[in-house]
């Protein structure tokens, strides 16, 4: 973004690495998350918006009795470049969220009316998925508003491999459609 590799440290901690120069330097700009919580079950992401703001996206897990790993909840945090902190969002208005082991974005509720907006749509991306095919899959959306959670694959559905999310080329669909 910006000519810049942005990367997020384990405590929450945002780097900036210039990687056009003959050396390579680093700039601090989070230097750690505040209310970081060591030991959570989950996963941290970068996304960037549609308007280009920089997002780092904290999955909450737990473990259940059946030791079965569920996403309980997501925080959003945006990237506040001139003050250098994250400042936590209370949600994603008229955005959505794809959260999984491949790429994570950020959409247009708008431009995807199909999808719901201000929710997060998630796949595990644990790599035990890959060692036990036939563990419960952790797949589904997580509304920001509220914390409530739905399915959206049984587990006859989905046992292998790790899912993706797929964005379909929007310019060549409407290409296909004048042909």
């Amino acid at each position: 973004m910006d000519g810049l590799l942005y990367a997020f440290t384990r405590t929450g901690g945002v780097d900036a690495f210039d990687l056009t120069g003959p050396t390579f330097t680093r700039n601090i700009i989070v230097d750690e998350m505040a209310n970081y919580i060591s030991g959570t079950d989950g996963g941290m992401y970068a996304v960037q918006t549609p308007r280009g703001d920089l997002l780092q996206v904290c999955r909450k897990s737990e473990v259940t009795k059946e030791i079965l790993i569920e996403t309980e909840k997501i925080l959003v945090y945006k990237t506040d470049m001139a003050a250098k902190k994250l400042v936590e969002m209370n949600g994603l208005c008229d955005h959505v969220l794809f959260l999984g082991r491949g790429q994570s974005q950020c959409l247009s509720a708008e431009e995807y009316p199909q999808l719901k907006e201000n929710c997060v749509y998630f796949t595990d991306d644990e790599t035990y998925i890959s060692k036990y095919k036939k563990n419960h899959r952790d797949i589904g959306i997580l509304n920001l508003e509220n914390d409530d959670r739905e399915e959206i694959a049984s587990k006859l559905w989905c046992n292998w491999p790790n899912p993706i999310w797929v964005t379909p080329n929007i310019t060549r669909m409407n290409m296909e459609l004048y042909k």
